[in-house]
């Protein structure tokens, strides 16, 4: 039976406790890092095991505690060096190990946090397919399946999810390139609410920011995961994740009102965007007024294009 809980997976009473580590021996980070500190004698016998060779991708390395609970740690291989990403593979590869280790050890109860999510980047209801199905054959083990940890949403993030609602009633379907432009109309638009990386006392040009980018939103939102991915044939589109997610941002908003006025504001702009074209004008038409130089020459050359090609 597989229930899904939430909260620190350490107050778990199951005689399992599933830790999600790297091949290289390193525990530096996230629930890894946590293990560390609460079973030096786990970490201890991970660290010669890599030294060893014998922590690999699709194989965990089970530790006896000696204690009541948890009886066992079980050290779960979702990457190979520390740096990189997981893959959806190793989740699979492990799990059939998993599975095996705990019908021969006889375990009834064993807690599993999301594997290969957050820092992993693995997309949580991807994960949780698998381990679902894994499981699906041993129906009277408990299996308590944490979900990932939801970070507060911060007001720039809740503002983009507000523009994708709202489009997303206009247009047919979101996609990546349209995605990205109203990144980009976004990130415009609320340039000065972001903190600096060069602030005015330093004399240097500001810039939002540093590494935000349209691409870095769109990813974040994906990855968070706060949009939800699909695939219109070959095509991916996208939309909000969940409707509780919409009541969220609505809550973020209204208690940042400089940055709601500024997705109302936004809004305002994209009324009648209804296609990546009209969202690339709207992108070209504040990249021209943001420039200083090109802003005065705007609206009488706009006019006078219109005069003379309107009869056209």
């Amino acid at each position: 039976m597989i229930r899904i809980q939430r909260g620190d997976l350490f107050h778990s009473s199951a005689e399992a406790l599933v830790n999600t580590v790297n091949t290289q021996g390193l525990m530096g980070k996230g629930l890894a890092y946590e293990f560390k500190k609460r079973f030096p004698e786990n970490h201890k016998r991970y660290e010669e095991a890599c030294k060893n060779g014998e922590v690999q991708i699709g194989k965990v390395l089970v530790v006896e505690t000696g204690q009541l609970q948890p009886q066992f740690i079980i050290n779960f291989p979702t990457k190979k060096h520390w740096r990189h990403k997981s893959k959806l593979e190793y989740i699979r590869e492990g799990l059939e190990d998993l599975v095996r280790v705990v019908k021969e050890r006889g375990i009834h109860s064993i807690a599993i946090p999301p594997l290969g999510c957050g820092q992993g980047g693995l997309r949580w209801e991807e994960v949780k397919s698998l381990i679902e199905q894994a499981f699906a054959g041993l129906p009277d083990v408990e299996v308590e399946l944490y979900e990932p940890s939801t970070p507060a949403l911060e007001p720039i993030y809740a503002g983009m999810l507000r523009l994708v609602e709202i489009y997303s009633e206009m247009s047919p379907a979101l996609t990546e390139q349209e995605l990205k432009a109203l990144a980009e109309v976004w990130l415009m638009m609320v340039g000065n609410l972001l903190p600096e990386s060069n602030p005015p006392e330093s004399g240097k040009p500001t810039k939002r920011r540093k590494g935000l980018t349209p691409n870095k939103l769109k990813e974040h939102l994906v990855r968070a995961p706060l949009l939800d991915k699909q695939f219109f044939g070959r095509i991916p589109v996208y939309g909000l994740k969940s409707a509780d997610l919409r009541d969220e941002v609505q809550r973020v908003l209204e208690s940042h009102p400089e940055w709601n006025a500024r997705v109302e504001q936004t809004l305002k702009l994209l009324e009648g965007c209804d296609s990546l074209a009209a969202l690339e004008a709207l992108q070209h038409a504040l990249e021209i007024y943001r420039n200083p130089v090109q802003r005065r020459y705007f609206p009488p050359l706009w006019k006078h294009v219109h005069e003379q090609l309107k009869s056209r």
